[in-house]
């Protein structure tokens, strides 16, 4: 796979986000207002938006794990029995040099870009980035900021994230709506006259399917000498290159709305959102990796 060829598709996935035909994105986005009965209003109403934060998060490794336990059948009824996992993981690479923190930051402002465009087309303004880089809510949020872009890891996964034109992360939890933030943001929000929308986002290369089953055969006794018992584990895996946004990760980050009143509601994607173009040239079994992580099986996307 060429380095353009992945910057290309990132890019254009990025837009597609913005651009996806309304009856899916409605479908696929769940706006969440506070309390049981709290109903969203904030983006129904806006006609304009400070897009405070646009973060990205590139997906370098992905895996997908199943488990089965097999149900045996006693006198009592049915109890569990012996349990076998099953996984696979997909790498992604590239043929003609790594991807560095140039290309992402560009496939990031450019999703940045277009999005504003995208909004405008849609009668809600935006807020210029010059203007927001020079508030002091831009500046504090620097002081913070983690300039290195490490690689992130987790149950098999590995990231990097990217901010639009090297802002800072403010919002990616509920847990982090605490008072100071929110007063934080609320003043920016009544600084530009509009609520303010932080955007976290992950971008997903490979579609995983694992299948997995455990049979146990036979009857062991301690009665019984000749007795024995066998147990058969088969897994099935399917890996296809497959650009999306998924639906919400492991990394359990949302988007968030806030105004100027500190009213906050939470996005998050409940539908994956694929990418119509292709990007892989191929996918290839890589042994050595196989083996290194001791699962049934494994693959590398080149």
């Amino acid at each position: 796979m060429h380095l353009k060829s992945v910057i290309t598709a990132v890019s254009l996935f990025c837009v597609f986000t913005a651009t996806a035909q309304e009856n899916n994105l409605a479908e696929a986005i769940d706006i969440s207002a506070g309390g049981t009965f709290g109903k969203a209003k904030i983006l129904k109403k806006a006609d304009k938006l400070v897009l405070a934060q646009v973060s990205v998060a590139f997906k370098q490794m992905t895996t997908k794990a199943v488990q089965m336990t097999e149900k045996k059948r006693t006198l009592f009824g049915k109890s569990p029995g012996k349990s076998a996992t099953a996984s696979v993981t997909a790498y992604l690479e590239t043929t003609d040099g790594e991807l560095n923190s140039t290309d992402y930051l560009e496939v990031t402002n450019h999703f940045h870009n277009y999005f504003q465009i995208k909004l405008k087309e849609a009668g809600i303004d935006t807020v210029a980035w010059a203007g927001i880089s020079n508030t002091e809510f831009f500046k504090d949020n620097l002081k913070e900021k983690d300039d290195d872009n490490e690689e992130e890891k987790s149950k098999g996964n590995s990231w990097v994230t990217y901010n639009a034109y090297n802002g800072a992360m403010f919002f990616k939890k509920p847990t982090q709506l605490a008072f100071l933030r929110l007063k934080k943001a609320a003043k920016l929000c009544d600084e530009f006259g509009g609520p303010a929308l932080f955007i976290n986002t992950t971008v997903d290369f490979a579609d995983l399917d694992v299948a997995v089953d455990v049979k146990t055969a036979g009857y062991k006794s301690t009665w019984t000498p000749n007795s024995s018992q066998t147990t058969t584990m088969k897994s099935e895996t399917k890996v296809r290159a497959y650009m999306k946004i998924p639906a919400l990760t492991d990394r359990l980050e949302y988007s968030f709305l806030i105004t100027e009143k500190q009213a906050a509601e939470s996005i998050s994607i409940g539908a994956e959102l694929p990418a119509e173009t292709d990007y892989a040239t191929s996918l290839a079994e890589d042994a050595e990796r196989a083996t290194k992580r001791s699962k049934f099986f494994s693959v590398s996307l080149s």
